[in-house]
């Protein structure tokens, strides 16, 4: 719409706001104003006596500002902006543009930004922003939905990639827990014993505490397997595990199948006494629960256990103390199984 401004309606010529420039060169600032990607509106504030508004006399409209607001400059030009209602479709965005009006105009800094979805003729997002200046207000209206859909698209894939990193999270949560867990039992694997045993090592040297270990060895397992089956042992595996997991309840406790039918206990700030009676705990709930073995002295599950427990120092390690747990477990199988034998107490056996 590039009609000479003199005789356009799009501009009351007496406005101060393009006075100047219209005498100087009308067909140029027609041309300006009417290529602007933006709307503009030119407004004069109605003030009474004691200096409040009452409203506000349309001076200019340009061709992008006429297509957003779907309305004719013949229309509104100098004419009252609220008498102007009834040539807006959309009431919505008709109150948007007066709040702003009024706000520009009173506004100690003279500038006011808004943005809004707006449904008129041209529905979409639109930055509005007021300017007063000399007594007169200028608004702009920037289509802004592009940028408004860029942003909502960036935000759905966000919130996705969000979704999908918490979904990875918890999927290498579950990783982690599955390479430390013993699929069987669901006790700590020899991978997560080892991790703790060298965590515990090092945080009880610090602290000058006793840690324990306790290995435990299901008595003639390989005959139980042959005479009941896989399946049964597994079963019964997992029913020991469930005893373990019974006797040693403290956060800080570990227990492991570390391998086969081996399991191991380990005791953070649990001394010799705390580590036998933690065994003979567990000794008395396999009796109480009386598994059959068909292969047994007794006919039922029973452990052989062997007990080291050390005051990590500089002169041993944690390899140290599992070795000596060991070599307590393989002397209580030797000495005819089903009974618990202390790393430290070997040699008074003979």
């Amino acid at each position: 719409m590039n009609r000479a401004l003199s005789r356009s309606p799009n501009v009351d010529q007496s406005c101060p706001f393009v006075g100047g420039m219209f005498r100087e060169s009308p067909g140029a600032l027609n041309q300006i104003l009417n290529g602007l990607m933006d709307g503009v509106i030119a407004l004069a504030p109605i003030r009474d006596e004691m200096g409040q508004l009452t409203d506000c006399r349309w001076l200019f409209i340009n061709s992008v500002a006429e297509g957003i607001l779907g309305v004719s400059a013949r229309d509104v030009l100098d004419r009252c902006l609220l008498d102007c209602d009834r040539y807006f479709a959309d009431t919505v965005l008709f109150e948007r543009l007066l709040n702003l009006a009024v706000k520009t105009s009173n506004h100690p800094c003279g500038m006011v930004a808004d943005q809004s979805c707006l449904s008129g003729p041209v529905s979409g997002w639109f930055q509005l922003v007021g300017v007063r200046s000399q007594e007169r207000v200028i608004i702009t209206l920037r289509d802004i939905t592009l940028c408004k859909d860029t942003e909502n698209r960036l935000e759905i894939s966000n919130q996705r990639l969000d979704a999908l990193v918490r979904q990875l999270e918890e999927q290498n949560r579950m990783l982690a827990r599955l390479a430390a867990v013993d699929g069987l039992t669901q006790l700590a694997n020899r991978r997560r014993l080892d991790d703790c045993l060298a965590v515990e090592w090092l945080r009880l040297y610090r602290a000058q505490q006793p840690l324990s270990v306790v290995f435990c060895d299901l008595d003639h397992f390989k005959v139980y397997n042959d005479a009941l089956g896989h399946q049964a042992g597994d079963a019964c595996l997992q029913q020991v595990a469930a005893a373990l997991m019974t006797v040693a309840r403290r956060p800080t406790d570990l227990m492991a199948r570390y391998g086969g039918e081996e399991f191991a206990i380990v005791l953070p700030e649990t001394d010799i006494e705390g580590a036998k009676q933690v065994a003979q705990n567990l000794r008395d709930l396999l009796s109480e629960t009386a598994l059959p073995h068909p292969g047994n002295d007794g006919g039922f599950v029973t452990l052989s256990m062997g007990i080291a427990s050390k005051v990590p120092s500089d002169a041993s390690s944690a390899e140290e103390l599992l070795a000596e747990a060991d070599q307590a477990l393989y002397r209580a199988k030797a000495a005819g199984r089903n009974r618990i034998i202390v790393a430290s107490e070997i040699q008074n056996l003979g």
